[in-house]
């Protein structure tokens, strides 16, 4: 018998109980973990099930461009437009992987030999009969970290004999995550809550927290990169309030800033940016101000690690001489 705590590669999520509208809580489901990977869907139906997935997708996307239309706060902006892109690129289709290029999803019948190791989130609407022992071997050489989910609750009864943890270890795992970051930020005086806008001083010491951990980047990314990637491994994340959301979400755009500043580490982040970097950089209430008066007041504040990163930032982006730099 494989018992949860020996089955800590993939994990298991019940969610019978949305069973009535299961093709649209899956999407519901699949739009916090696009980013992760990609999917395969298992049901009976598969050629209907794609045109079903295809239409929430599309109301999805169109929800969040709503959104982004109704705001003005840049850093919401731009999330929003990254989310709308990479959507908008991802393909549903009704087959096997490989398949196309550009298939983020597959809804089959016929469960494929393997799966490709950026497919981390395995749906099962329904359980062909033809497939049904198959299944079980399958589960067992999907990738590390995988999350099968079921609507037909044929598997939760069983889940003891199956390689399969619950999920709520995954989520186990990025409070553990959490709680380090937390304890490096406090040893370096930095107070997440402190960050949040309903601060009238957020601006500052968000600036502040950024020319600290600049010195000390490496580390600090260390942290970030574990809690981040075990956040992403376990959406959706059950949040208990809106403001453990709101202080995870500063402590991504914290991860993020530092990320865009830290030399070691530009080309990646320029290789995976969607939007203007002067655009992404800048706060809404601030953005009229220009990147070189942001640079400017830095240094008038003492803020010398952040001022200098900036000045490196711009000068790589605009093709200076030190773009040819090699990082």
């Amino acid at each position: 018998m494989t018992t949860h705590s020996a089955a800590s590669r993939h994990y298991f999520e019940d969610r019978q109980r949305h069973m009535a509208t299961a093709t649209a809580d899956m999407m519901r489901h699949f739009a916090y973990r696009y980013l992760n990977g990609k999917a395969l869907v298992l049901t009976g139906q598969p050629e209907a099930v794609q045109r079903q997935a295809e239409r929430q997708w599309l109301r999805q996307s169109a929800t969040l461009q709503q959104l982004r239309s109704a705001t003005t706060d840049a850093n919401d902006i731009l999330e929003l437009t990254v989310r709308i892109t990479r959507m908008q690129r991802t393909g549903i289709v009704a087959g096997r992987p490989p398949g196309p290029a550009s298939a983020g999803m597959w809804i089959t019948d016929i469960l494929p030999d393997r799966l490709p190791t950026t497919c981390r989130s395995l749906y099962l609407l329904d359980i062909p009969a033809s497939e049904r022992r198959r299944l079980k071997p399958f589960v067992i050489r999907a990738p590390r970290h995988a999350l099968l989910v079921d609507y037909t609750g044929a598997i939760a009864p069983r889940l003891a004999n199956w390689p399969l943890s619950p999920k709520s270890d995954l989520e186990a795992i990025v409070l553990n995550a959490w709680h380090e970051l937390e304890a490096y930020l406090h040893r370096h005086e930095i107070d997440l809550p402190s960050l949040l806008p309903h601060n009238p001083d957020h601006f500052e010491l968000f600036d502040d927290a950024l020319d600290t951990l600049l010195d000390t980047g490496s580390q600090f990314l260390k942290h970030a990169y574990q809690f981040q990637d075990a956040l992403q491994l376990a959406e959706p994340f059950p949040y208990q309030n809106n403001r453990q959301r709101e202080t995870f979400d500063i402590a991504g755009l914290l991860t993020k800033r530092v990320s865009a500043l830290t030399p070691s580490i530009f080309n990646r982040y320029f290789s995976n940016l969607e939007e203007s970097d002067e655009f992404f950089l800048q706060d809404g209430a601030r953005a009229e101000a220009g990147m070189s008066r942001q640079i400017a007041r830095h240094y008038a504040r003492g803020r010398k690690r952040l001022a200098a990163a900036l000045e490196l930032y711009v000068s790589l982006r605009q093709g200076g001489p030190l773009a040819a730099l090699s990082v």
